[in-house]
């Protein structure tokens, strides 16, 4: 288990233990996790919670997923669990949101051009 109430020493222990196979899940919240770990071991990432930032969120999902080996098969499965009339729905509404207008805006200079 990965805690913010854990000092470096035991996150990067934990760490270990996963990534070795010594433990065979590794339970941590959005915070505790998405930071400094390289947890590409993972076959499955369920998240409880989401951040009201994509960015962080997705730096999470990338922890569970080896991005310096191209060639890997491996696609680890991603499950968001959220309740229906939750918070949860509400911020992932929100996120989805967030990343539609964030993906316009960055790609508005290709629509102009397709205009031209």
């Amino acid at each position: 288990m990965i805690t913010g109430e854990q000092n470096g020493g035991e996150k990067h222990q934990a760490e270990l233990d996963f990534q070795s196979g010594k433990t065979n899940i590794i339970l941590c919240n959005l915070t505790a996790g998405s930071k400094g770990f390289t947890l590409d071991k993972a076959n499955h990432k369920i998240f409880i919670n989401q951040s009201w930032t994509p960015a962080e969120n997705q730096q999470a999902i990338f922890r569970f997923m080896d991005v310096k080996d191209k060639n890997t098969t491996k696609n680890p499965v991603i499950i968001n669990l959220v309740s229906k009339n939750s918070i949860e729905e509400y911020i992932l509404e929100a996120l989805e949101n967030k990343v539609s207008k964030t993906n316009i805006i960055n790609n508005f200079e290709n629509y102009i051009k397709e205009d031209t």
